[in-house]
């Protein structure tokens, strides 16, 4: 726990360390930035820091907050409860709060990062997945059952006679000097329940995916050559949107002259968007494009431009 509680920046240069890798390298110094071992203020600052995260959450968590507050003994919590679905409430609210904080995380949760796709992950987590990943494949991973951990002898506490010939921690677990099998300490899945869940989901990278959809008149423009059946499938069209915002006056009728004008008032409009310069140039009389001009286009309200070469039509 202390190696996940970070000191204040201005607090770390009392935290230096002296250090070379050979008698002929310079010595170099480094800071610690986290709690440190050894140092007589670290539990003093560890306590601290999860007395205050009981405070903070207080108010979400009541009965959990109450328990980091009185019931923690270094870093094990020894608490209980009046019936199994209340200690599980308990240890969701527990685990919830000590993953708002990024405290005491299970190795679970590691593991599930380390065995994913570094791109699922916020840049934090997806960092050092990656850099675990080219140093040692994601196969390589595995869960120890805290009954093979030889660290929970020490964490979990043990009477000095039952630590004097404890196999588990002077030799380590059975499995390490033999085959390795799943029974003996390979978590068949590394997500223990649903509160880890929970904290794993919380680094996962939110991927918003943008598409572009052209706009219908552009669509059937694409798909039809015909305009009169252009006209009359955005009739339709349109005519079902007024139906849905009128499902008091729905039409039923075949398409009206009105509705038919008022779609192609629609495609014009659509249409002379690729020509919004040439209206411009039209409506302050100013020579439109050299492909225009032999239709000699005119400008009439409410914006729609019309040929003007009326000598080129087949009329008598």
């Amino acid at each position: 726990m202390y190696r996940q509680i970070l000191i204040r920046p201005e607090e770390r240069k009392y935290q230096r360390i002296l250090w070379r890798f050979s008698p002929s390298d310079p010595v170099q110094i480094y800071q610690l930035n986290t709690v440190t071992y050894g140092i007589s203020s670290s539990p003093y600052l560890a306590i601290r820091t999860l007395l205050q995260l009981a405070k903070t959450e207080e108010l979400n968590f009541p009965v959990a907050s109450e328990v980091i507050s009185s019931d923690i003994y270094i870093d094990d919590i020894v608490t209980g409860h009046n019936s199994l679905e209340n200690a599980k409430t308990l240890r969701d609210e527990i685990v919830t709060i000590m993953g708002r904080a990024q405290l005491e995380l299970h190795s679970s949760v590691a593991l599930a990062w380390i065995c994913s796709s570094p791109h699922r992950w916020k840049p934090f987590v997806g960092n050092r997945v990656s850099y675990i990943q080219d140093r040692l494949p994601s196969p390589c991973w595995h869960h120890v059952k805290s009954q093979s951990n030889p660290a929970d002898c020490a964490s979990r506490g043990l009477f000095p006679l039952e630590l004097f010939n404890h196999p588990l921690w002077w030799n380590g677990p059975e499995w390490l000097r033999g085959p390795i099998t799943p029974d003996h300490c390979l978590s068949e899945d590394p997500i223990i329940d649903s509160s880890y869940q929970t904290i794993v989901s919380q680094e996962e990278r939110e991927v918003v995916l943008t598409v572009t959809v052209p706009p219908l008149c552009i669509s059937l423009l694409d798909r039809y050559s015909s305009l009169l059946k252009i006209q009359r499938v955005l009739a339709y069209c349109i005519r079902f949107v007024y139906n849905l915002k009128h499902p008091a006056q729905r039409k039923i009728t075949p398409l009206t002259s009105s509705e038919l004008h008022h779609t192609m008032n629609v495609l014009v409009k659509v249409n002379q968007v690729a020509f919004a310069e040439d209206i411009n140039n039209l409506q302050k009389e100013v020579p439109c494009s050299k492909p225009l001009r032999k239709l000699n286009p005119l400008f009439r309200p409410p914006g729609y431009s019309q040929g003007g070469r009326s000598s080129a039509s087949r009329t008598t």
